[in-house]
């Protein structure tokens, strides 16, 4: 297999890393309203337990955040990878059908022409 082939894996692997960091994200917002409606029902009464909670949900956004970090640098070296097999790789024909099923489900955000 040549090296932009690999590339082409690379692109489909970081999108299913995006797909697998996008499920946990939203199990952390789960998480997060459960934790939102545990606070209301001890609010006032326990104030240890409702620190505990507050604890927990603070963490649930730390979470979410980071995960929003990860997948918008992931989708940024998707996007220099496949910017890398055009400007490198591709030149033999305008629409390399085995290059694009390698990279699965991936498409660029944009389809303006590589420099």
């Amino acid at each position: 297999m040549c090296w932009k082939q690999e590339w082409a894996h690379a692109i489909n692997n970081i999108q299913k890393a995006i797909e697998h960091i996008e499920r946990a994200r939203d199990k952390l917002e789960k998480r997060k309203q459960k934790n939102r409606a545990a606070l209301e029902k001890v609010r006032g009464k326990d104030k240890f337990e409702e620190n505990k909670i507050w604890d927990r949900l603070l963490k649930n956004i730390a979470g979410i955040e980071e995960c929003g970090e990860i997948i918008s640098n992931l989708k940024e070296k998707q996007a220099q990878l496949y910017r890398m097999v055009h400007e490198y790789g591709i030149s033999h024909s305008d629409d390399p059908k085995r290059v694009y099923k390698l990279m699965g489900k991936y498409r660029p955000i944009t389809k303006a022409p590589i420099k």
